[in-house]
């Protein structure tokens, strides 16, 4: 199916406005209230961090495209009847503009779209009313691999981005949205950029997925940044998922 905003990044805006408003699929269910809700979601390029060692040089290389991508959301989980919110999986998907093409069997050439995907599971999160954070990572090689070559990393590269928290049997806790360069308030555009989110996880020969190309922070060199302000991770260690 031809779509415009398929085809040219700068027609995507003007599909949005385009897109109707559909009820979230049935097999999703949503907590009767918000648990946790999204106040901001902030994406930058960062360098590696340095660790100073007393024994050996310690350094990182001088490139505009050694840059991971930090995905950073602040969240408030809503205190109420529930003083604890245990098992909390927070998954994040990333969609980049390749600023590639890709030809498709007609011979017309599509712009190809990047879908990272990635999650933290926390062990559990105090229901305090105040502000958390969540930190997801893309390292610089994955951007490299796929972003077209001879360009810096910019932020202009991503097109959207989606936080959302799930409890026990996949329960939506809450969700929150970047687009367009910033966070999506809770306005007109929230249904429309969740349903171009919709439009990126359908089977489209223009997009490839990268499952677990967003990295949860205690895997990657952030793993010991501002430690304390971050809630607790689960321990893969101690037993598998048996929900997930």
């Amino acid at each position: 199916m031809n779509r415009s905003w398929r085809i040219m990044p700068a027609a995507i805006g003007l599909a949005l406005l385009c897109l109707e408003t559909v009820a979230a699929p049935a097999s999703q269910a949503r907590a009767a209230r918000e648990d946790i809700v999204v106040s901001d979601i902030k994406l930058q390029f960062v360098s590696t961090p340095l660790v100073n060692y007393t024994n050996i040089n310690n350094t990182q290389r001088n490139s505009t495209r050694n840059k991971w991508v930090a995905f950073e959301t602040v969240f408030v989980p809503q205190s109420g009847n529930k003083e604890w919110l245990d098992d909390v999986t927070m998954e994040g998907t990333l969609v980049i503009n390749s600023e590639t093409s890709t030809t498709q069997s007609s011979g017309e050439k599509e712009a190809l779209y990047i879908v990272l995907t990635g999650k933290t599971r926390f062990l559990t999160i105090p229901a305090d009313g105040d502000d958390h954070q969540g930190l997801l990572l893309v390292p610089p090689k994955l951007m490299d691999r796929y972003y077209v070559k001879g360009k810096p990393f910019s932020t202009s590269m991503i097109l959207a981005a989606r936080i959302q928290f799930f409890g026990a049997g996949r329960v939506l806790l809450g969700e929150g949205y970047w687009y367009n360069g910033g966070f999506v308030k809770r306005n007109a555009d929230l249904a429309k950029v969740r349903n171009l989110m919709r439009e990126f996880e359908k089977n489209y020969s223009d997009i490839v997925r990268i499952p677990g190309g967003l990295y949860s922070k205690e895997k990657t060199p952030w793993a010991l940044y501002n430690y304390d302000f971050y809630d607790l991770i689960y321990e893969e260690s101690a037993g598998k998922d048996s929900r997930r």
